[in-house]
């Protein structure tokens, strides 16, 4: 029995994995992929509740003996929700930065929209970096990404937030969130 429990463990509090990858030889253009499934989405999907996804992308570049100093975030926001009667996913999208109206697309089943939803095909480096080489060329430089979700509506979000922050952080009531991670920009040039 507890054998069973130990080995669900990893299931149970599994969470997404972000990954960063080059999309032009010239490292000038970066992808987000979140590999592996939330385990929010089928409960929150068939709740008919919305299911909000937070992506947060940021450079910074290093400084000895000092913190690291980094450019504005880039955040884009991305909402799901499932209309039973069409049996069809609708998927909003928004950048935070952008004045344009959000982006809507339709998917007639759940594995084009996770696929769609998880992967941000194309963000441009001089965006990110506002247009500063310095942050583009140095070799200190690295990209900072997180990724969150919850399901809006299916909590007393008080009590989810009071909860984790008894716990230290231990508990989560919805969704899950990466954390900060990074992920250096010159790895091409280390094959050398």
């Amino acid at each position: 029995m507890l054998l069973k429990l130990f080995l669900a463990l990893p299931i149970i509090f599994s969470t997404p994995e972000l990954t960063v990858n080059w999309l032009t030889s010239n490292q000038r253009s970066v992808a987000l992929v979140l590999q592996g499934e939330d385990p929010i989405i089928g409960k929150c999907l068939q709740s008919s509740l919305t299911l909000r996804y937070k992506y947060q992308l940021q450079i910074c570049k290093r400084r000895p003996l000092w913190f690291d100093v980094c450019k504005d975030e880039l955040e884009l926001r991305r909402s799901v929700t499932f209309d039973p009667i069409s049996r069809t996913y609708d998927l909003n999208s928004k950048w935070a930065y952008k004045a344009e109206e959000e982006i809507v697309q339709h998917f007639s089943s759940r594995m084009e929209l996770l696929k769609s939803l998880q992967t941000i095909k194309a963000v441009d480096l001089n965006v990110l970096a506002e247009n500063s080489l310095s942050f583009i060329q140095s070799q200190r430089s690295y990209i900072s990404a997180r990724v969150s979700s919850d399901c809006k509506g299916d909590y007393n979000e008080t009590l989810a937030e009071l909860s984790h922050f008894l716990s230290f952080g231990l508990i989560r009531i919805s969704g899950f969130d990466t954390g900060w991670l990074d992920f250096r920009m010159r790895e091409r040039s280390q094959s050398k």
